[in-house]
């Protein structure tokens, strides 16, 4: 029994032996592969210094690279540009600010100006006119603001104006000879201007241009013919710019004209047939009246003043009429002791007329004006 029970303390021995044996070699595998964990753990941290050579293909393509990002890069570059263009830019707005400050102009034209910008056959009804007219011996011709006038010494026998786009000629013929013929002439008496050339004819067309050969026969006649030869008179063209330079247009602003784009008020284009008070009113400025009225050397006589209507001009004239205080006393519109009268708006204007009066209102020139009539106030003394 005792053997045996020592056989079984020596077997648990070697058990214990092989149990301590195998704890040891597990302690051995563990720690080897503990070493092997960490050896490997510093081999890959040592990896990228040992390889850092190649990360230089990643570093060497980087030409390729930024060839990629150039188009990213691009707007960029161009920003620059942008911001610098912006600046003149900005600097040419505010030049165009102060350039395009507005002022209405009325451009006041001298005779010889309106025969510049005349159409082709006015200019050659002007050249025809003044050939005849100076074919004549002693006829010398002189420009004024107004017209042309032809002159033997102090004696005058015709003038030359524009009215509208149409060449008017004023003869030293007494219109009442021509009443019952072939001339449709107009009385142009009642203006001291023309008191020496009553007569009045417009040539519109090639046959009344022949007529005023004629005419300009009858008040040359007993005048010797120079025999003179043919020369052109038509006069080139030039723009207003121009013409404001030569001193043949005169400009009537709104205000300065100084750095400020100047916009033509051509009255010709406003025309209309009929006109209110508020509708003259709301088309043209106050600033422009003094530049629509025109000046005429018509006779006035004594007596109080008078005044009358636009409206009641309207009711009793014809269109194409002139108004004057003797046509409104012959009409009974105004007291026959009234030697001077202004004419005033009111109510509404549907004919073209010329009105010789001694003032208006300024309401009332701008309706007269803008249905295509004039309006007449003395000449400064």
């Amino acid at each position: 029994m005792s053997t045996l029970l020592n056989a079984l303390q020596i077997d648990q021995y070697i058990i214990y032996g092989l149990m301590l044996v195998v704890a040891v070699l597990l302690v051995v595998v563990i720690v080897a592969a503990i070493a092997r964990g960490r050896k490997q753990s510093k081999q890959q941290k040592q990896q990228p210094v040992e390889i850092q050579p190649l990360e230089q293909p990643t570093v060497q393509p980087q030409p390729i690279a930024l060839e990629e990002e150039q188009p990213a890069q691009q707007p960029a570059e161009q920003e620059a540009p942008k911001i610098e263009e912006q600046r003149p830019v900005a600097k040419t707005a505010k030049v165009v600010e102060q350039k395009q400050r507005l002022v209405h102009v009325l451009y006041d034209r001298s005779f010889k100006a309106r025969v510049m910008q005349a159409d082709d056959q006015l200019k050659e009804f002007y050249d025809l006119l003044k050939n005849k007219l100076l074919s004549y011996k002693g006829v010398k011709s002189r420009f004024s603001w107004s017209g042309e006038s032809f002159r033997i010494g102090r004696k005058l026998y015709a003038v030359l104006a524009v009215k509208g786009k149409t060449l008017n000629l004023y003869l030293a013929i007494d219109p009442n000879t021509l009443l019952e013929s072939k001339f449709k002439v107009e009385d142009a008496s009642e203006s001291k201007k023309y008191v020496d050339v009553p007569t009045r004819y417009g040539i519109k067309n090639p046959l009344r241009s022949r007529y005023a050969l004629e005419l300009i026969e009858m008040a040359l006649e007993g005048i010797e013919p120079s025999n003179a030869p043919y020369v052109d008179y038509k006069l080139p063209y030039e723009n207003t710019a121009k013409l404001v330079e030569m001193g043949l247009v005169k400009i009537k602003a709104d205000g300065s004209t100084e750095n400020a784009k100047l916009v033509k008020a051509d009255i010709a284009e406003l025309i209309r047939s009929k006109i209110t008070v508020a509708e003259a009113d709301a088309i043209v400025p106050d600033e422009f009246v003094s530049a629509m009225v025109e000046r005429s050397e018509f006779v006035l006589s004594e007596g109080k003043k008078g005044i009358v209507n636009i409206d009641t001009i309207s009711a009793n004239f014809e269109d194409g009429e002139e108004v004057t205080l003797e046509a409104l006393k012959a009409k009974n519109l105004i007291a026959k002791n009234v030697g001077h009268y202004k004419v005033l708006a009111r109510g509404t204007l549907d004919k073209k007329l010329s009105v010789y009066a001694n003032d208006f209102s300024t309401q009332a020139i701008k309706m007269i004006v803008l249905t295509g009539g004039d309006a007449y106030i003395p000449e400064k003394k």
